[in-house]
């Protein structure tokens, strides 16, 4: 797969524009490859903006999930070391979160917060109030408007060792990765 690296000191982002199709309410799934170069900042991987999903790599190395605005739904029960690639996945479908590092679930203690939909640009590798770029490695960006179980995000994991299959379906214009169409790939 292709991937971008981000230096913090750079503020290199991407940004989406806001789609009815980034919305998806409380249900949802956020995906991706990252190698942090440097912790010891907050690190943001997706935002949606105020009342929005956001999934940060925290300054203590914790993945989190949280409501932005709102707080933390659940940090990671391990740190993230710099210099090491992860895959790292947050599920949410109304009170049930799941946050997965490496295919393996790592939740810790949910408070449940009610994500909304925003009309604010997807911002991919920073926060959209123009903080907590990041500084590493990022690589298959996914978002699903539908929460994935555990066993589709452990298959996941066990692609990135396979050669991919990443397709065009034929009068569709969906892209199709491993049989699978996400609803967002960058």
């Amino acid at each position: 797969g292709s991937s971008v690296d981000y230096e913090s000191t750079s503020q290199q982002y991407l940004l989406i524009p806001d789609a009815d199709e980034l919305d998806p309410g409380d249900t949802f799934t956020l995906e991706c490859l990252f190698r942090p170069e440097g912790l010891g900042a907050n690190q943001t991987l997706f935002d949606k903006g105020t009342n929005g999903y956001n999934m940060t790599v925290t300054s203590g190395g914790l993945l989190q999930l949280q409501k932005r605005g709102s707080g933390a739904i659940v940090n990671s029960t391990v740190t993230l070391q710099a210099g090491t690639t992860y895959h790292l996945a947050a599920t949410k479908s109304g009170a049930t979160v799941k946050l997965y590092i490496d295919g393996i679930d790592r939740t810790g203690t949910v408070t449940d917060r009610t994500v909304q939909a925003t009309a604010t640009d997807l911002h991919i590798g920073r926060a959209s109030a123009s903080t907590n770029y990041i500084d590493g490695r990022l690589q298959e960006a996914a978002f699903y408007g539908t929460a994935l179980s555990g066993a589709r995000i452990a298959a996941h994991v066990a692609a990135l060792s396979q050669p991919g299959v990443v397709a065009l379906s034929p009068g569709t214009g969906h892209v199709v990765i491993n049989g699978h169409r996400p609803r967002l790939s960058i």
